[in-house]
């Protein structure tokens, strides 16, 4: 995970697991020079990749905005160079540029965020067993 620091132009890169996301916020901390009520963390939405890092903000106390990455694009136009180092950049960008605009996002009780991960488990699963159902008529018409 690449972090980028908005108002000191800083960035770093830390391991997807707890203990880096804990090093991450301390040096988020240090870094920023801002008061934690005031530092927002920005991050596109990455589906069950994101789940660790906001569990870990929420239970920390921490404003965050998880954004679809869709959002972030349109929002800065006409882009080039596709790495994560310029990707953070324009998420901070997009971050800095939204702050007044969104409010902070409150995690889910964990109840209703298990629910919400199994429904969307089996959204995915229907559509795979009507494509399997699907492929398997084709094949039965074709081949008899």
């Amino acid at each position: 995970m690449d972090r980028c620091i908005h108002n000191r132009g800083v960035q770093s890169g830390f391991g997807n697991n707890p203990e880096s996301t804990t090093a991450m916020l301390e040096w988020s901390l240090d870094t920023s020079g801002v008061p934690k009520d005031e530092l927002l963390f920005v991050f596109e939405h990455t589906g069950l990749y994101a789940h660790q890092l906001i569990g870990q903000l929420a239970d920390n106390g921490f404003h965050f905005h998880v954004v679809p990455g869709l959002e972030i694009k349109r929002s800065l136009g006409i882009a080039r160079g596709k790495d994560d180092k310029s990707d953070t950049r324009r998420i901070t960008l997009y971050g800095y540029r939204t702050r007044e605009e969104k409010s902070s996002v409150q995690a889910a009780p964990g109840v209703l965020e298990k629910v919400k991960r199994l429904m969307s488990l089996r959204i995915k699963l229907v559509a795979e067993r009507a494509g399997h159902i699907t492929t398997l008529g084709e094949h039965q018409r074709v081949l008899g």
